[in-house]
C-alpha cells in the first residue's frame, strides 16, 4: 500500500449518496413492551415501509397514533424517496417532535441504524440525535448496520451531534471496526460494505492504512467475483483517491476492468473516475497509461453530442494534467478547451487553481484571457493556495494581464498571514515568471520566506536561491541566501546519514547544475559540505533512468572546481565504483544503447573510472561502426585511462567526419599523441573563444597539452593554441594566486611544494618555481623547470589518479 499526498475532491464532485445501502426497519425491532400486536399498526407499519412515493408516506403519516418504530421507518422512507429537500417540511417536523420523549433509546439497532441514515440524507438534527448516538450498541451491530452507522455518521459530521460525542461516537465505530477486521482478517467484509466503509474513512479522514488495505483486498475479492459495477468502483477509487492510498495490485485491476466498459460509464462517471485515478499512474505506470490513453477516443463522440459539460471537460484536463500525461494527448485533450472557454462560469475557485496550472503551456492565448477574467471574478473568494497556484499558473503562462495580477497581488496581500511556506514559494515564482515587480508585495512574501525558511524542502530551499538574483537589489540582503544554503545543506546531510528524506535523482541534477552559480549568489567558495553530501548520494542516484543518470555525470564535470573536488571525492567510493560496474553490465546491444554507452564511458573517463566493467564496455564499443564526435569521445576515454591502446589505434585510423567539428578532431589528436600515433592537426584557423565555449573543463588540461606540442615540437601556431596557452592553469577559483617570476599570475604555494623545492635546493638540483619560461602561457598549475634536462615537473597531479592507481592519460603527458 503506497500513500501518496492528500488530494480534497470539492464539495458535491463524486459524492452521491448511496441510497441503494439502507436497513430498513422491521416490526420484530420494536420492544415488546412497545410492540403492538393489533392489526391496525402492523398494517401500517407495512404500508409505511412498502410506500413508493413521498405523498404516500406523508398521508400514512398524519394519523396521529404512531410509534418511535412508525417514526423510524416514515423517516427512511421520506429519506430513500425525498431527498434533503424534505427536511425543513411540516410532515418531518412532526414526526422529529414524537422522537423527543425519549422513545429513541427503545428501538431495536436495525431501527436505530435506519433512523442514523435517514438523518444523515435529510440533514436532520436535534436532541434526540445525540440520544440516538449515546443509545447505539455499536458491539451489537451486524456487518452491514456497522458499515451503513460509519458511512451516516461521516455524511452527518457533527452537525447534529456536540463536537465531544460526535467524536466519541466515531471513535467507537473505528475501534469496533479495527476489532472485527483482526477477527475476520483481510478482505472479510462484503461488497457494498467496503464501499460504505472506505467512504465513511475518507469523509473523516482517517489515515488507517490496515484497514484500507483490508478493504483493498476484500474489492479486489468482490471485484474479480463480478459483484461490483461501475458507480461502485466509482465510489471506491474515489474514496481511495481522497486519503491518497494506493494499492497497485487493486488500482490496476480496476483500471483494466473499467477500460473495457468505458462506453458504459456517464460523462460524470469518467470524469470522477480519471481525477480518482490520476494520482496512482506513477504507482501503476502499464496500468495508467493504457486506462488514460484510452479515454480520449471516447470522449471525442460525447464532445460533439454535448454530453461533456464545462466542469467535466475541466476535469478531464487536470486529471491528465496530475497524471503527467497531457503532454502525451495534448492534441485531441485540448479539444475540450472551447467547452471551457464559452462557460467559464462554470469553475469555482477550486478547479480554477487546480485547471491553470496544468494546461498554462498548452491552452491558447484566447482561453487564458477567459480563465484571467474569471479568477478576477473570483479573487475576493479565493484561498492562499488557490491564490498562490493561479499565480504560478498564470506565470508560467507569461499572461501580461493588469486586471488579473492587480487582483492577485491585493488579496495576496490581504491574505499574506495565512500563506504556508510552500504557496509562499508559488506565489514569488509565479511573480517572477511573470515579470511582476510589486516592491511592496515582494518585500512583504520574502520576509515570509525568513521567517518559514527552516520548514522548506530542498526543492523549495533550490527553487527560492534560483529566485533570488533577479530579486530588485533593494530588496536582498546578505544573510538569507546563507541562511537558504545552510538549510539545504543540512536537509542533505541529514540524508546522507540515514536520518531522512533522500535527494531524488532528478533534483541532484538540478541541484549539481546550478552549484556552480551559488558562489555569487552568497559570496563565498563553493560549499564542499553540500557538494560532498550530494555525492555520498550519488550511487542511489544513479539508478535513476539512462537521460537522468547522464545528466547526474555530466553535471560533475562542467564546472573546473566541481569537476576536480567531485573527482577527488568519488575516486575512493566504493559504492560509485560499484553502481557505474553495474551500470556498465547493464548495457545491451540493442537499439540506441551505442549513444548512451559513449556518453557513459566518455564520463568515467573524466572522473577517473578505469574499472574492468568500464573496459569491457569501451572494448564493445570499438568494435562498433562509430561517428566521428563517438570516436573520439571514445579514443579519448582510452587514451586517459591508458587501456586498450592498439584498438583505439585502429579506430584512429579510420576516424572521419566532418572537419567543422573541430573538438572532436582536436580529442582525436590529443588521444594519438597520448598513444604515440600523431596525426596531422586538422584544426588550424578556429576561433579561441568558439572552442572555450565547446569544451569542458577536462578537456582543458590536454588541449593546452596538444597546443604546447603543436607550438614548441611542430611548430605551428594558430588562434586555438594560443587562446589554449593563454588560458592559463586550471585552478580552483578560491584559490589564492601571487606573481610569478616573469610577472604572470600564479597559484601560490602550498606547504608541500615549498618543502619540496627546499629538498631540492639543499641537493643543489638547478630548478625554477612558478615561471613563464618554463610552459608557454604558464598551463601548468605550479610547475617546476629544470633547465638542463629542459624538462618540467608539475605538482599539482593528485586529482590525475585512477581507481586503479595509475596515472591518467593527461598526467602522463
Amino acid at each position: 500500500m503506497t500513500c501518496l499526498r492528500h488530494q480534497a475532491l470539492p464539495a458535491g464532485f463524486a459524492d452521491d449518496d448511496f441510497g441503494f445501502h439502507y436497513v430498513e426497519p422491521e416490526a420484530a425491532d420494536a420492544p415488546l413492551a412497545q410492540r403492538r400486536e393489533t392489526t391496525e399498526a402492523m398494517t401500517l407499519q407495512r404500508k409505511i415501509s412498502s410506500a413508493r412515493s413521498v405523498g404516500v408516506v406523508l398521508d400514512l403519516v398524519t394519523v396521529s397514533d404512531l410509534d418511535a418504530l412508525h417514526v423510524a421507518t416514515a423517516l427512511h422512507r421520506l429519506a430513500r424517496l425525498g431527498g434533503r429537500g424534505l427536511a425543513a417540511s411540516t410532515a418531518v417536523e412532526a414526526l422529529l417532535k414524537r422522537l423527543e420523549d425519549g422513545t429513541v433509546e427503545k428501538l431495536g439497532a436495525q431501527a436505530q441504524v435506519s433512523l442514523l441514515w435517514a438523518a444523515a440524507k435529510l440533514s436532520l438534527g436535534g436532541p434526540w440525535l445525540s440520544r440516538l448516538g449515546k443509545a447505539l450498541e455499536v458491539s451489537d451491530l451486524s456487518g452491514h448496520q456497522l458499515a451503513t452507522a460509519f458511512y451516516a455518521v461521516a455524511r452527518l459530521e457533527s452537525g447534529g451531534f456536540p463536537a465531544q460525542e460526535f467524536q466519541d461516537l466515531v471513535e467507537q465505530l473505528h475501534r469496533e471496526l479495527q476489532r472485527r477486521q483482526k477477527a475476520l482478517g483481510p478482505g472479510g467484509t462484503s461488497a457494498l460494505d467496503s464501499i460504505l466503509l472506505a467512504d465513511a474513512l475518507a469523509k473523516l479522514q482517517i489515515r488507517d492504512e490496515p484497514l484500507f488495505s483490508s478493504l483493498a483486498t476484500a474489492l479486489l475479492k468482490h471485484l474479480e467475483a463480478k459483484q461490483l459495477g461501475v458507480r461502485e468502483l466509482r465510489h471506491a477509487a474515489s474514496a481511495f483517491g481522497q486519503m491518497g492510498f494506493v494499492d497497485k495490485q487493486l488500482m490496476a485491476k480496476m483500471m483494466g476492468w473499467l477500460q473495457t466498459r468505458l462506453d458504459d460509464c456517464s460523462s460524470s462517471d469518467l470524469s470522477a473516475l480519471a481525477f480518482s485515478f490520476s494520482r496512482c499512474v506513477p504507482a501503476v505506470p502499464s496500468a495508467g497509461r493504457a486506462f488514460f490513453g484510452a479515454l480520449p477516443q471516447h470522449l471525442a463522440p460525447r464532445v460533439e453530442l454535448g454530453e461533456v459539460s464545462p466542469q467535466e471537460a475541466a476535469v478531464f484536463l487536470v486529471s491528465f494534467s496530475q497524471a503527467h500525461l497531457l503532454d502525451d494527448h495534448a492534441e485531441s485533450l485540448m479539444r475540450l478547451a472551447p467547452l471551457i472557454e464559452k462557460s467559464p462560469n462554470a469553475l469555482n475557485g477550486h478547479w480554477m487553481a487546480l485547471l491553470v496550472p496544468g494546461i498554462s503551456h498548452l491552452a491558447k492565448a484566447s482561453l487564458m484571457e477567459v480563465l484571467a477574467n474569471r479568477s478576477s471574478q473570483l479573487s475576493a473568494t479565493l484561498s492562499p493556495r488557490q491564490l498562490a497556484r493561479l499565480a504560478i499558473g498564470f506565470g508560467q503562462g507569461q499572461l501580461q494581464s493588469p486586471k488579473l495580477w492587480q487582483s492577485l497581488t491585493k488579496e495576496a496581500m490581504s491574505k499574506s498571514g495565512s500563506f504556508s511556506a510552500p504557496d509562499t514559494l508559488r506565489l514569488l515564482a509565479g511573480l517572477d515568471a511573470a515579470k511582476v515587480n510589486d516592491r511592496k508585495l515582494l518585500k512583504i512574501f520574502w520576509a515570509r520566506v525568513a521567517e518559514k525558511q527552516a520548514k522548506y524542502l530542498a526543492e523549495e530551499l533550490l527553487a527560492l536561491l534560483q529566485l533570488w538574483p533577479r530579486l530588485p537589489p533593494e530588496l536582498r540582503s546578505d544573510e538569507l541566501p546563507r541562511d537558504l544554503m545552510k538549510h539545504l545543506r543540512t536537509r542533505l546531510e541529514k540524508g546522507t546519514k540515514g536520518l531522512g528524506w533522500v535527494c531524488p535523482g532528478e533534483l541532484a541534477v538540478e541541484l549539481l547544475e546550478w552549484l556552480p552559480s551559488s558562489r555569487h549568489l552568497t559570496g563565498r567558495p563553493l560549499d564542499l559540505r553540500l557538494l560532498r553530501a550530494m555525492l555520498l548520494q550519488l550511487p542511489r542516484q544513479l539508478r535513476s533512468g539512462p537521460e537522468t543518470r547522464q545528466r547526474l555525470l555530466s553535471a560533475l564535470t562542467t564546472d573546473p572546481e566541481l569537476w576536480s573536488k567531485a573527482r577527488s571525492e568519488l575516486l575512493p567510493d566504493e559504492k560509485f565504483h560499484r553502481a557505474l560496474g553495474k551500470i556498465c553490465q547493464d548495457h545491451q546491444s540493442d537499439d540506441g544503447w551505442r549513444d548512451s554507452a559513449v556518453e557513459l564511458v566518455f564520463s568515467c573517463a573524466q572522473l577517473g573510472v578505469d574499472s574492468r566493467e568500464l573496459q569491457k564496455l569501451l572494448q564493445q564499443l570499438l568494435q562498433e561502426p562509430l561517428q566521428l564526435a563517438q570516436s573520439a569521445k571514445v579514443c579519448w576515454a582510452c587514451a586517459e585511462l591508458g587501456v586498450l591502446s592498439k584498438e583505439a589505434e585502429k579506430l584512429l585510423q579510420v576516424a572521419d567526419g566532418d572537419t567543422q567539428d573541430a573538438l572532436s578532431w582536436l580529442r582525436l589528436s590529443w588521444a594519438s599523441l597520448v598513444l604515440q600515433r600523431p596525426l596531422p592537426l586538422r584544426v588550424t584557423d578556429l576561433p579561441g573563444e568558439v572552442l572555450m565555449q565547446q569544451m569542458s573543463p577536462s578537456d582543458l588540461r590536454p588541449l593546452q597539452q596538444l597546443a604546447w606540442h603543436s607550438q614548441q615540437h611542430l611548430g605551428l601556431s594558430s588562434a586555438w593554441s594560443d587562446a589554449m596557452l593563454g588560458a592559463g592553469p586550471l585552478v580552483p577559483r578560491t584559490a589564492k594566486t601571487n606573481a610569478g617570476s616573469a610577472g604572470g599570475s600564479m597559484p601560490s604555494q602550498t606547504d608541500a611544494e615549498k618543502l619540496l623545492s627546499s629538498l631540492l635546493q639543499n641537493l643543489r638540483v638547478p630548478h625554477v618555481v612558478a615561471s613563464s619560461k618554463a610552459v608557454p602561457g604558464n598551463i601548468y598549475r605550479v610547475p617546476l623547470w629544470f633547465p638542463a634536462a629542459n624538462a618540467v615537473l608539475d605538482l599539482s597531479t593528485s586529482s590525475d589518479r585512477l581507481i586503479s592507481g595509475k596515472y591518467s592519460g593527461t598526467a602522463r603527458m
